[in-house]
């Protein structure tokens, strides 16, 4: 696991430690994405919202009438704001771009 995608992972764990109901199933990280996996269990998908801005996503959900809501910021290097979510299985997948910098070019100083 990249030190951006562990940090990221801590601060959805902090920031969410008290939520019971969206629970972290899984998270991966490769060249191109990273890929949260929450359950839900028993959440329709009609229930479920999703909204990002630069480096955040907020996420809330409603179960038997009481909505949850979570939310995690990444740091600088992920494309929150082109995010894709799937859900499927009471499984909520959230796919999230990795920005990627052209490598720096030396500059020769007169």
């Amino acid at each position: 696991m990249t030190p951006l995608l562990q940090n990221s992972v801590d601060e959805f764990v902090q920031l969410n430690r008290f939520s019971s109901t969206a629970a972290m199933k899984s998270h991966t990280d490769d060249k191109d994405n990273l890929v949260f996996e929450l359950e839900l269990s028993g959440v329709k998908k009609q229930d479920i919202t999703i909204k990002s801005a630069v480096g955040l996503i907020y996420l809330s959900w409603a179960k038997k009438g009481i909505v949850k809501s979570c939310f995690w910021k990444l740091q600088n290097g992920y494309n929150t704001m082109s995010l894709k979510a799937k859900y499927e299985g009471n499984v909520l997948a959230i796919t999230i771009p990795i920005n990627r910098y052209p490598e720096l070019k030396a500059c020769i100083i007169e």
